[in-house]
């Protein structure tokens, strides 16, 4: 049986553990889901997918996956567990501030595209020629 453990865009240096339910065959790190958090549904970063023998306690059950495809990889995680170490911050935040404002209305693969042109989009073309050095 997997769990899954997600992320939280707040200021609480923890992770939260939920079961993937009917997604478990499509489940994987770096997606956005949205899971029941306290009394609310809150979206998420699938930090990482385990497989447990036997879990103990009582979990909830994954409401939602946004995305098919992984928005962060590795390299990512890595990064924004040395972010929220020295700047003091949650992982969450820091892997929530990666993507940005990434609306939750594109599909995973619209929205890994629309992150890397944003990302890899060059700084100059939003300034007038004169201001370049």
């Amino acid at each position: 049986m997997k769990i899954v453990e997600v992320a939280f865009d707040i200021p609480v240096d923890k992770t939260f553990y939920y079961l993937p339910g009917k997604f478990s065959d499509n489940i994987q790190q770096g997606v956005r889901v949205r899971v029941p958090f306290g009394r609310q549904n809150k979206t998420g970063i699938v930090v990482s997918v385990k497989n447990r023998v036997n879990i103990e306690g009582d979990y909830k059950e994954i409401i939602k996956v946004y995305d098919d495809i992984p928005l962060l990889q590795e390299e990512h995680f890595s990064l924004a567990s040395v972010i929220s170490e020295k700047h003091f911050s949650s992982l969450g935040q820091a892997l929530f501030s990666m993507i940005g404002g990434l609306p939750l209305k594109y599909s995973a693969s619209v929205g890994a595209d629309l992150l890397l042109k944003r990302v890899m989009k060059p700084s100059h073309q939003n300034y007038s020629k004169k201001y370049l050095v």
